[in-house]
């Protein structure tokens, strides 16, 4: 299950009242920290992707000179 599901079910569970508002205030809050870890990862990785894919593009277009 993904994390949007999850957030969905917790929606769901709170408007079917399975849930009070405050636990499922508690438990979406949870899925947003447990979504920033991974979410912060891949903007890094990406990031030094782009160098390095620009560093690439620069030793490239050296050779070819």
């Amino acid at each position: 299950m993904s994390l949007s599901e999850t957030q969905y079910f917790l929606h769901l569970a709170k408007r079917l009242q399975y849930l009070n508002e405050s636990e499922a205030e508690d438990l979406i809050e949870q899925t947003r920290a447990t979504f920033g870890c991974p979410h912060g990862l891949i903007q890094a990785v990406e990031k030094q992707a782009g160098k390095l894919n620009r560093t690439v593009a620069a030793i490239t277009s050296m050779a070819a000179l």
